[in-house]
């Protein structure tokens, strides 16, 4: 009975100890105690069950002459071009994206695609990783249905930071569910050569990530000069400049099980 209870008072004591160590490995919604670690709970065979994704891209750019008889095609002032994706999937397969197309002075235009997704990924204990995943949505256009797959093949992840706080895991050539790509590759995945994911969540049979990305660009161009002929007179040194301000915010969620 002694030796129970020293045992017991022994574990009493050290349970702090344990607990602060595995706190900071910790995400805001792990469980509050468990004897597996974030490697162990991490690697395993995933199913994509939830995910969302919001993302606006805008474009903008300032074109100006030194003259206004310069600008024959009536090109000069500030324009916006603007992209904004919204997907979710509302099933553990069935996707929802809508992408609204916009420029200035015309309508927008509004593209949406009800996808069937599935989304399979495997993390190996040794550094290695790899997603199987297929598709198939109906292409209006052609009134036709688009089926296909895709993978990762092998590749490699690792923890962010350090080993010891194992907050955020980036994966190698990591495929994302990206439906504005099928105007362009005729597939709803684009490759990533380094996905970032803030684990905000690990369990044994749960897992969530969250990403968020904000990227900005600005460019300046200036053109040599050139001359316009008009009807009744030659310009010599018409000057053109371009200043071209590009800023995309990317926001993401993904919740896997077991």
């Amino acid at each position: 009975m002694k030796t129970f209870f020293r045992f017991s008072l022994f574990l009493l004591l050290l349970s702090p100890t344990l607990l602060f160590n595995n706190g900071c490995k910790r995400g805001p919604d792990d469980p509050w105690f468990s004897i597996y670690t974030r490697d162990q709970r991490l690697e395993g065979g995933w199913h994509l069950r939830n995910y969302v994704l919001t993302a606006d891209a805008t474009t903008l750019t300032n074109t100006t002459f030194n003259t206004t008889a310069c600008d024959t095609g009536n090109i000069g002032g500030l324009k916006q071009y603007k992209i904004t994706r919204n997907e979710e999937m509302v099933s553990d397969t069935i996707v929802n994206a809508t992408i609204i197309n916009s420029v200035s002075g015309t309508p927008a235009t509004v593209v949406t695609y009800d996808m069937y997704v599935v989304y399979d990924l495997d993390i190996d204990k040794n550094g290695s990783y790899v997603v199987n995943g297929t598709y198939n949505f109906l292409d209006a256009s052609q009134n036709i249905l688009i089926e296909g797959s895709f993978t990762s093949e092998r590749n490699t992840w690792y923890w962010e930071e350090s080993n010891h706080k194992k907050e955020a895991v980036s994966f190698r050539n990591f495929p994302l569910i990206d439906a504005s790509m099928i105007a362009t590759t005729g597939k709803p995945v684009k490759y990533i050569d380094r996905q970032t994911f803030d684990i905000v969540e690990l369990r044994d049979k749960e897992m969530r990530f969250v990403y968020a990305n904000t990227e900005t660009a600005n460019n300046f161009q200036a053109f040599d000069p050139y001359p316009i002929y008009l009807p009744t007179d030659t310009l010599n040194d018409c000057l053109r400049q371009v200043t071209t301000t590009f800023s995309n915010k990317t926001d993401g969620e993904w919740q896997f099980k077991r």
